[in-house]
């Protein structure tokens, strides 16, 4: 029994890893792709992004869940200056064997541009889940909201920090766990068309 569980932990251990990856070269490819088309700033972009993840209230004394790793991949559209709509996929893992996975879309507001410097809040819902050491929940809707700033290099590319608070129930066997966390990140925004 005890053989079984290691070899279906580390049969898990290797798929994280190997989702991991693939996510890590889709954002690079996506990004190198879109650098190559000699597009002019448009209303399209994309921004991937990497960062720390801190777990607050009750999942933050829950045993074992500390900060971890988190990276994301968003597309937005511009409708209207100074709003944009994003959807995207994010993968979130604490300390302890906590990670959170899935879905968001939203708004972005970028009120005023301040020189090479534009501010932005953003709101939106989630599809997310939770997976406590190898035990995953269903697919647990929830909101995120988040400030920053896109730093512009270039017409076509800017570097993005920014935080995002998430919050989210997840059913995890006969327990409810309620992850609520903030995520500090920096991203690479690159217009596309």
């Amino acid at each position: 029994m005890m053989e079984s569980n290691m070899k279906s932990r580390s049969t898990y251990r290797r798929a994280t890893r190997l989702r991991g990856t693939l996510a890590l070269l889709t954002c690079a490819s996506l990004l190198a792709i879109a650098a190559a088309a000699r597009a002019q700033t448009g209303r399209m972009s994309i921004e991937g992004r990497g960062g720390m993840t801190f777990p607050t209230g009750d999942f933050n004394g829950l045993s074992g869940a500390g900060s971890g790793f988190a990276a994301g991949l968003d597309a937005l559209y511009n409708i209207i200056d100074p709003l944009s709509v994003y959807a995207g996929f994010s993968r979130d893992e604490f300390d302890g064997g906590f990670s959170s996975m899935g879905g968001q879309a939203g708004l972005k507001f970028m009120p005023k541009r301040y020189g090479t410097v534009l501010p932005w809040v953003t709101g939106g819902v989630l599809g997310q889940r939770l997976d406590v050491s190898g035990a995953q929940s269903g697919l647990e809707l929830g909101f995120e909201a988040g400030a920053g700033a896109d730093f512009e290099l270039t017409p076509m590319f800017s570097l993005t920090p920014g935080v995002r608070y998430r919050a989210y129930d997840a059913g995890i066997g006969a327990g409810q766990v309620s992850p609520r966390y903030f995520v500090a990140t920096i991203a690479a925004h690159l217009h596309v068309r």
